[in-house]
């Protein structure tokens, strides 16, 4: 049997990342079209996937696109998406690597410098506190407040601490930011192959033109 025949094809979750990576670098690049329709390819690739992470990247860049474009409806759907995904309770099958709030750093960084470059400061203020709430942090003793006397987690009254099956919002969190964890890993390896190519290609234009 040949080596190509052996060769696994790539899945449609693999083929949505491939179009995540390419939505990210297109939004970093201000292509921002460009990067609505990857991200609405790789969506239409996850018809029949239920996975949580690359939906809240999705969501997440499609929404500092939408901004920009100035696409309100477009990005209300977006908004209840990634809304949706923090109140559902996705179990995290994956125990074989363990993220924890110093891992997370780089993530939450990358996310926040992303929101940043959103034209309005709704849409800025939205997505940081879309980041807060599902990434783990030492609690304060506001948060020990609030869960105490049950008051909403969040700024904007969307999530309820506790859910109808009991599992805590700060468990809901972890689960969900776990999986964004490992998509979010797998983007920045592509993206930094793609840019490894890019600047060899670069590389050796420059020298034909010499």
């Amino acid at each position: 049997m040949s080596t190509k025949q052996n060769e696994q094809a790539p899945s449609q979750e693999d083929k949505a990342i491939l179009y995540l990576t390419c939505g990210y670098s297109n939004l970093i690049s201000n292509n921002y079209q460009d990067a609505i329709d990857d991200y609405q390819k790789a969506s239409k690739l996850l018809s029949n996937s239920n996975d949580p992470g690359i939906n809240f990247l999705i969501s997440f860049g499609s929404l500092v696109a939408c901004d920009h474009l100035h696409l309100p409806q477009l990005a209300q759907s977006h908004v209840n998406n990634i809304r949706n995904l923090i109140n559902n309770n996705f179990q995290d099958k994956e125990e074989s690597q363990e993220y924890t709030s110093q891992n997370y750093q780089a993530i939450i960084d990358s996310l926040t410098s992303l929101a940043q470059t959103s034209v309005s400061e709704e849409t800025k203020n939205l997505l940081t506190s879309f980041i807060s709430e599902i990434f783990p942090s030492e609690p304060s003793s506001l948060t020990s407040f609030v869960v105490k006397q049950g008051l909403p987690c969040s700024l904007h009254n969307t999530i309820p601490c506790k859910s109808k099956s009991g599992l805590s919002f700060w468990k809901k969190a972890e689960n969900l930011a776990k999986r964004i964890a490992r998509t979010w890993d797998k983007i920045y390896k592509i993206y930094k192959q793609m840019r490894e190519v890019e600047d060899d290609l670069k590389s050796r234009f420059e020298k034909e033109e010499k």
